[in-house]
This record gives C-alpha cells, sequence and structure tokens, in this order.
C-alpha cells in the first residue's frame, strides 16, 4: 500500500463499519497482517485482461474497469499481462489488491480473503510516524 500509506503511518481502524467497494482494510493470514483495497465481494467476477482488472459485480452483466487514486489522480490499474483470466470470488469473502499494484502481494497470490480474517477499515492515516518517534502502534476502533 506505499501508494496510499507508508510504513510507520498511525491507522485508525474501525471494526464496526460495514465493508463497502474501495475501503482499504486490515486483515490477518498465516500470523501475518496485510493492508489491502477492496476492489470485489462474493459472487463478483475479477477479470484482469492485457494487464489491466476489470470486475463484474453480482447481477451485473457487464465488467467495468477498476481504477485506483495516486495523488489526486485516477489511473487505470496496469499490470504486466500475463494474458486474460477470470475469477469468481467466494462467498464470504472479499478480492483484495494493493495500492503499489505492480509491486503487492494480493488476491492474486493470496487469492479471495475470507470476510472473518478482516480486521476492520482503514478510516484515516493520522500521524505521519515514518521517522519512527511515535514507536510502532496501531489503534483499532
Amino acid at each position: 500500500m506505499n501508494d496510499t500509506l507508508q510504513t510507520g503511518d498511525y491507522l485508525v481502524v474501525d471494526r464496526l463499519v460495514e465493508m463497502d467497494y474501495g475501503d482499504v482494510i486490515v486483515f490477518e493470514l498465516k500470523g501475518k497482517n496485510y493492508i489491502k483495497r477492496i476492489i470485489a465481494f462474493g459472487g463478483d467476477t475479477v477479470k484482469i485482461e492485457d494487464g489491466r482488472v476489470f470486475v463484474k459485480r453480482e447481477g451485473q452483466a457487464q465488467f467495468n474497469e477498476v481504477k485506483y487514486s495516486e495523488k489526486g489522480e485516477t489511473k487505470p490499474s496496469v499490470f504486466p499481462a500475463v494474458g486474460a483470466s477470470e475469477y469468481l470470488v467466494p462467498k464470504d469473502c472479499v478480492y483484495v489488491l494493493g495500492d503499489n499494484r505492480e509491486n503487492s502481494t494480493d488476491s492474486r497470490v493470496l487469492n479471495a480473503i475470507p470476510c472473518e480474517s478482516v480486521s476492520g477499515v482503514v478510516r484515516q492515516s493520522v500521524i505521519d510516524n515514518r521517522n519512527g518517534f511515535w514507536g510502532r502502534f496501531y489503534r483499532y476502533v
């Protein structure tokens, strides 16, 4: 998530809010914490074609391109082209991508993330703690 968050940033994570498309979440898999952005929910189909990301939401007839914001401008998600692939997200799971999409361990590697593994939704980065002055900590709301 280095395009959005930096190592050492202090985050407010809301455990009570419902997740939505585009939310940044914290989740744990195999003892490791991750921070990624939701692009699809259970029942949605994700397609990566010619290095671009598309999502067909459950019940919709067509795919729509997923874009992300970087420094105030909206950009398409572009990866090195590896051919076309489609993935149906299982129920009770989310499909996530990192904002640093060319160098991210996300659902392309980890597959869909079970909703029960999600700790919460990142609401904001409160303190720029990149120099470590405040130490390492997270606040869960």
